[in-house]
């Protein structure tokens, strides 16, 4: 009985679920166009956790130049979390420092570390945006977020925002809420592992191996 009870524990314990990561850094199937000129000044992801993915340690999103295009100099930007209501962001739940992407052709990753509890199935955008630093950006800063076309990922995809303001951000629908749904930025998000709660018909069962146990115990013990 002793051995059963154990195994028994031991079986429960090993049903643990670990969390998923996610990347859409796959193929390069084109770019969202133009960050930091004219109207485009907020680029992001949509995500949608599942019930493993409810504890987010820090997400990725990423900037390159568009050649062969001259910009006139570095970009500075905020990276953000917010949850999502299928066209516009809602409760913003991060906001990054300011960051900078450098006037050269290499590949930006812009990381963000957090610590935010997220709710399973409810949708959430990671996006990067200069309208906190500077709205009226009209040099020819020309940068684009890579997409990738080659696996859509589910409950989430690439969009963006011509607002020409912060507050529009959670008050408007944006531009390219639902025009991209079988792509996706280049994103990262990282998620803790946890043991989930169990369910009560596997409370109790873990009791019944238990009581076994203790059972076993008393006859041992009167035996003696």
């Amino acid at each position: 009985m002793r051995h059963l009870a154990l195994g028994l524990a031991a079986t429960l314990l090993a049903g643990a679920a670990q969390a998923a990561n996610i990347d859409t850094t796959g193929v390069r199937s084109g770019g969202l166009q133009y960050f930091g000129q004219g109207s485009t000044l907020t680029l992001g992801q949509t995500f949608t956790p599942d019930t493993t993915q409810t504890s987010l340690t820090g997400f990725s999103l990423f900037l390159d130049r568009i050649g062969p295009f001259t910009n006139t100099g570095p970009l500075d930007l905020k990276g953000y979390l917010a949850t999502w209501d299928g066209s516009k962001a809602g409760t913003i739940r991060y906001t990054s420092d300011v960051r900078t992407k450098p006037n050269d052709n290499n590949l930006a990753e812009f990381a963000f570390a957090t610590a935010q509890a997220l709710v399973a199935s409810q949708q959430y955008v990671a996006f990067l945006s200069i309208l906190e630093i500077n709205p009226a950006q009209t040099d020819p800063r020309l940068f684009e977020m890579p997409v990738d076309g080659t696996n859509p990922l589910a409950g989430g995809q690439s969009v963006f925002s011509n607002a020409d303001s912060f507050a529009s951000l959670t008050s408007s629908a944006w531009d390219g809420a639902n025009r991209f749904p079988r792509f996706d930025s280049f994103f990262k998000a990282s998620f803790a592992t946890g043991t989930p709660v169990p369910e009560p018909a596997t409370l109790v069962l873990l009791s019944v191996g238990l009581l076994g146990l203790g059972l076993a115990r008393g006859r041992r013990a009167r035996a003696g």
